[in-house]
């Protein structure tokens, strides 16, 4: 399906709009289903998923657990230097351990030096690459904002008087890259704030549910599909969550926003950030198309009855 197709559908939706009570972001999901049916047939929407209601439990409550069905395999160095944060990172602890100790500016940020060694080994800044914004200072790119705190909040270095250094098991951790990674991911997992640079006010989505949400790439992510049905997935299976606000006369509108709050923490940013999925702006829609990446592949296994 061409552009101008796309642009002919949403015309015939968006007519819809003024004749029924439907919100824009209803109609964008409901017209992504139909894409991805006319792309795939209806038997991906279909698809079993296999999850008792034992591994659903410890997949939301202890999915970093020996009995969970998300397991991570162990890599090689070379495997794990597909993972952009785990580059980033890693790469900021061995500017650390080589300084001894990194002094920061005069307000905590890494310094403009720093920044612009680990920018390129993370992903990129669409304001820097594409608008032409300059970078000059840590808050110019999340990632980089990310990697300074993962790196003090995983306990792997510290900060006193405003500079920074390895920790003991830093150091210990800076030679293991299994170790390392797992307690750096880990670390973002359960410990970082996932609403740290958005200002949705869905205090905790994104972040719960994580590894359900890498469950379901590893049963869709072999194809190209709108961010939007993972989130309907997602909703379809805790639908508890919509439950718990009320939204009112404005549920259409909020409905949609709750949509992309969660689109945005696990895709635009979160599993994109650790190189588990690649993604395409969809022209003309609300949606990116996402899938998974070899290094998803690589690291992630599941272990429960009868997946495939």
């Amino acid at each position: 399906m061409n552009s101008d197709d796309i642009i002919l559908l949403l015309d015939q939706r968006f007519d819809t709009i003024s004749k029924e009570n439907t919100s824009v972001q209803d109609l964008m999901d409901d017209f992504l289903i139909e894409l991805v049916v006319k792309e795939y047939g209806e038997g991906i929407l279909n698809k079993p998923l296999r999850l008792t209601n034992e591994e659903m439990d410890i997949i939301v409550n202890d999915p970093f657990s020996t009995a969970s069905p998300v397991q991570f395999n162990k890599l090689t160095s070379g495997e794990y230097a597909l993972c952009p944060m785990f580059r980033q990172t890693k790469a900021l602890l061995k500017i650390i351990d080589e300084a001894e100790e990194l002094k920061l500016t005069a307000i905590g940020n890494l310094p403009p030096k720093i920044v612009k060694e680990l920018y390129p080994l993370g992903v990129k800044n669409w304001f820097i690459e594409e608008a032409g914004y300059k970078l000059s200072k840590e808050t110019d790119s999340e990632s980089v904002q990310v990697a300074h705190i993962l790196a003090t909040i995983s306990g792997v270095a510290k900060k006193r008087n405003n500079k920074l250094s390895l920790t003991a098991n830093g150091k210990k951790l800076l030679n293991d890259d299994y170790a390392l990674f797992m307690k750096l991911f880990s670390t973002y997992c359960m410990k970082f704030n996932w609403a740290y640079f958005d200002s949705y006010e869905f205090e905790g989505i994104g972040k719960f549910g994580f590894a359900y949400s890498l469950y379901l790439i590893s049963i869709y992510g072999d194809k190209q599909l709108p961010d939007n049905f993972y989130a309907d997935k997602f909703f379809d299976t805790f639908s508890r969550i919509r439950n718990m606000y009320d939204f009112g006369e404005n549920g259409p509108q909020l409905s949609g926003r709750l949509n992309r709050c969660y689109r945005t923490r696990v895709f635009t940013r979160s599993f994109y950030m650790w190189g588990l999925i690649d993604k395409a702006e969809m022209k003309y829609l609300l949606s990116d198309l996402v899938w998974k990446t070899e290094f998803f592949d690589k690291l992630i296994k599941m272990e429960l009855a009868g997946f495939h």
